[in-house]
C-alpha cells in the first residue's frame, strides 16, 4: 500500500464509516475517536504511522503531518504511536547528536486537544520535560499553527521546560 493511494483509501473508508453512521452535528468527539478507530482497525498501524510520521530525507527531522495523523490517532494505538516515534527518533541519534521536530498542525482544534490530552502529555512529559530526551532537541517547527497553538502550549506549560519552549518556532 503506497502512500499517495493510502490517504485515498483513509479517505474512501472515511466516507464510508459517515455513510452508515450518520455524521453528529453534536458530540462530534466521540463520534471522531470510534471513526478513529475504525480506521486503525481496517489499515495495518505501520503503514498508518508511516506515511504521516516520519523522518525527514538527509536530515535529523522527524515530520509529524497532524491533517494526516487526525485520521486513525485514537487511545488504542497511543502506546503504538509513541514507541513508534520514539524508534525514529532512536534512529536519527544513531547518526546525529540531536533531532528536530517538525509538525505540520492544520486543522487542529482545541477539541482535537482535549480529545488527544493522554497522548499530548504523554509526549510532553517525555519530550519537552526538562530530562535527557528534551536537551537531545535542537528545534521544534510548528507549520500552519491556529491560533490556538501559544493556548495549547500553555495549556501544558506545566509539564514543558522554559529551555524546551525557547526552541519552538511557531510559523503560519
Amino acid at each position: 500500500m503506497d502512500s499517495e493511494n493510502i490517504e485515498d483509501k483513509i479517505q474512501a473508508y472515511k466516507e464510508l464509516y459517515f455513510v452508515n453512521n450518520k455524521k453528529n452535528k453534536i458530540f462530534k468527539s466521540t463520534q471522531k475517536l470510534d471513526c478513529a478507530k475504525e480506521i486503525s482497525n481496517h489499515f495495518p498501524i505501520e503503514k498508518l504511522l508511516q506515511s504521516s510520521v516520519y523522518i525527514l530525507p538527509n536530515s535529523n527531522c522527524i515530520y509529524i503531518d497532524y491533517p494526516k495523523v487526525k485520521h486513525f490517532l485514537c487511545p488504542d494505538i497511543y502506546d503504538l504511536a509513541c514507541k513508534y516515534f520514539y524508534n525514529l527518533h532512536q534512529e536519527v541519534l544513531k547518526t546525529h547528536t540531536h533531532f528536530k521536530i517538525r509538525g505540520d498542525l492544520k486543522s487542529i482544534t482545541m477539541t482535537a486537544v482535549h480529545r488527544h490530552t493522554d497522548i499530548i502529555k504523554y509526549a510532553c512529559s517525555t519530550y519537552l520535560g526538562s530530562n535527557e530526551l528534551s536537551r537531545k532537541i535542537e528545534l521544534i517547527q510548528i507549520y500552519n499553527s491556529p491560533s490556538i497553538v501559544r493556548a495549547i502550549l500553555n495549556m501544558f506549560s506545566t509539564i514543558i521546560s522554559q529551555d524546551t519552549v525557547k526552541k519552538v518556532q511557531i510559523l503560519s
